[in-house]
């Protein structure tokens, strides 16, 4: 990565990269001469050392240097649609399907199937679908957030 940013005058006195799903590369007290490189041209420089594109760096003055972040982008970006039917007739039921991206560039897809029917059915399911995507935003594995969940709803 450092051999590929100097190639376009890109220079720092310390370069980290942390993640392994979405990368993010830290420069701190980038050099001057880093200020003549295009945000395209340190784009497609950490796309060619580490894989994956990366988003446009962002630049920021701190601490009496100035600092870049450039963030990996998604690899993907995915469209979700749903349609349930009550049994019998009925207004509402307890099937749910929900998808959503989290903050650590996974996609989730929410299939809540088997909690009956009615409105306290209906309000259990999306009280449930809620709850998960909670425990999934906050940063828990999709394992262990459904362990925590069944566990919630089987007191």
């Amino acid at each position: 990565m450092t051999t590929a940013l100097t190639r376009i005058g890109f220079s720092a006195d310390s370069l980290g990269v942390f993640g392994t799903r979405q990368k993010k590369v830290y420069a701190f007290r980038v050099g001057g001469s880093a200020m003549n490189c295009t945000a395209d041209a340190i784009s497609e420089a950490l796309t060619a050392a580490l894989g994956g594109r990366f988003e446009p760096p962002l630049f920021e003055f701190a601490d009496g240097g100035i600092n870049m972040i450039a963030t990996g982008a998604p690899t993907f970006s995915a469209d979700a649609s749903s349609a349930t039917v009550a049994a019998g007739g009925g207004e509402e039921n307890g099937d749910r399907v929900r998808s959503f991206d989290a903050k650590n560039g996974c996609f989730y897809a929410v299939v809540n199937d088997g909690m009956g029917s009615g409105r306290e059915a209906a309000a259990l399911s999306s009280e449930t679908v809620h709850f998960l995507k909670k425990l999934l935003y906050a940063g828990m594995g999709p394992e262990n957030a459904l362990q925590v969940l069944n566990g919630a709803f089987l007191l």
